[in-house]
């Protein structure tokens, strides 16, 4: 049976680390568990443990593998349900499919906040200003948020923002205003 693991499928040859985060991420094992497995057969192997280098590189490669293996599913499941909509006739339907590989490989969680870490802010201040707005009102395109940056110029402070984050606002804000002239 084939695996779906990234490196058998790019001809890569294993570690050993990334083997036994594939294994133990299959049966649900906590990153703490994988860790300290880690530093066991490291120690029964006689081997230096650097405790900060065993963490940092362990949690590196459950980030990668992680994030590789959901990008790739979600991929595939976005197109399989594209597809099914396709097929029974809602072809509107399938536009409104959530870009979730899109959403994961940058950390945001809607399409406003990727519209506002596209013009140029912080990750942080996109999840302040879409925190701020009201969850009924709707997802903005990269122009969209920038109009409502915009008009939201006056009143920064009132969105929860710390002045440091208002003037990464008005930075972008008046970066924008010289390149609309």
């Amino acid at each position: 049976m084939p695996s779906s693991y990234p490196w058998h499928r790019h001809n890569e040859k294993p570690t050993p680390l990334s083997r036994t985060v594939g294994s133990t991420l299959d049966v649900g094992m906590v990153g703490t568990r994988i860790i300290a497995d880690r530093i066991k057969r490291m120690r029964l192997r006689g081997e230096t443990v650097d405790l900060r280098k065993v963490i940092r590189e362990t949690l590196e490669t459950i980030e990668q593998v992680v994030r590789f293996e959901m990008i790739r599913l979600f991929g595939c499941y976005n197109a399989v349900l594209g597809f099914a909509l396709s097929e029974g006739g809602a072809t509107d339907q399938s536009s409104r499919i959530a870009d979730v590989e899109l959403f994961l490989e940058i950390g945001a969680s809607s399409r406003t906040m990727v519209s506002l870490i596209s013009l140029g802010l912080s990750r942080t201040v996109a999840i302040r200003l879409n925190g701020a707005r009201s969850e009924q009102e709707p997802e903005l395109g990269q122009e969209e948020a920038l109009e409502w940056l915009r008009s939201q110029s006056n009143n920064l402070d009132a969105l929860g923002l710390s002045p440091l984050q208002v003037n990464e606002v008005q930075e972008l804000l008046a970066k924008m205003l010289l390149r609309d002239q």
